[in-house]
């Protein structure tokens, strides 16, 4: 799914279940009005139960959401639409918690991108990714929630040991896990034209950054946000997609 605003933000939304699942956990929605725009991708957690219960009560919290913000006579100021961010994901961690976690372990990554005006804000559970592209540069904004990363295992390990040990990879967090959840959160502004994608493991295991910035790179050429989506879910399947794959690319002007 595909849409642009004109002069303002066009994106494209895409989720598979790749070549190796039966049940696609992942879950996408994307929300746009005038200069406004809210974008969320979910993972659910492989191995465990039901991870597409977490994703989907991710997405469902948003477009409750977005419902009732659509509904206000005005739009709330940049810092505000954050705040409610971080509630909407603190509410979804709280509810997955109290239906799915019992006995059981029931849980999703999530990562959110907040366009308004020339104002943007990311937020993040789990290993899912946002990248931005701006003046010819690709930065992966987002920190994983991995053993790998913790302070122990990096004041620990050698990065070659960290790679060996069967801890890696394996997510410290994610949304409904727990009680209480700790979410990431960066803003800065929007300087000129850029580019973002937010994407699932499913991607940036099955497609690599100079990939991933090839086709942030290429996002303004004729096709735009499609051509590139295209070029990237390509990329996955080309080498194998073996896990679901979900993409949000997001190019403001």
């Amino acid at each position: 799914m595909s849409k642009a605003l004109k002069g303002k933000i066009s994106y494209c939304v895409k989720t598979d279940r790749g070549l190796c699942h039966n049940v696609n956990q992942d879950a996408v929605s994307a929300f746009c009005t005038g200069r406004v725009g809210l974008f969320v991708l979910s993972d659910g957690m492989g191995g465990h139960s039901r991870g597409e219960l977490a994703s989907r009560g991710i997405i469902a919290e948003f477009e409750i959401y977005w419902q009732k913000l659509s509904e206000m006579s005005y739009m709330p100021d940049f810092q505000t639409l954050s705040g409610h961010v971080r509630q909407v994901i603190a509410n979804a961690n709280s509810n997955i918690y109290a239906q799915y976690n019992q006995g059981q372990v029931c849980g999703a990554t999530v990562v959110v991108l907040l366009i308004k005006d020339d104002c943007y804000a990311f937020f993040s559970v789990g290993d899912s990714h946002i990248y931005n592209y701006a003046n010819r540069k690709c930065s992966l904004l987002t920190v994983d929630d991995i053993w790998d990363t913790l302070p122990s295992t990096l004041g620990r390990y050698s990065q070659a040991e960290i790679v060996a040990n069967k801890s890696h990879g394996k997510l410290t967090q994610a949304v409904g896990t727990k009680e209480e959840v700790n979410i990431h959160v960066g803003t800065n502004r929007i300087n000129g034209r850029q580019s973002f994608l937010l994407c699932s493991d499913g991607l940036y295991k099955f497609c690599d950054k100079k990939q991933i910035e090839k086709g942030l790179r290429s996002i303004r050429s004729e096709g735009g946000v499609q051509k590139t989506m295209n070029f990237l879910m390509g990329k996955v399947f080309e080498n194998g997609a073996g896990d679901n794959v979900s993409a949000i690319l997001v190019r403001v002007e």
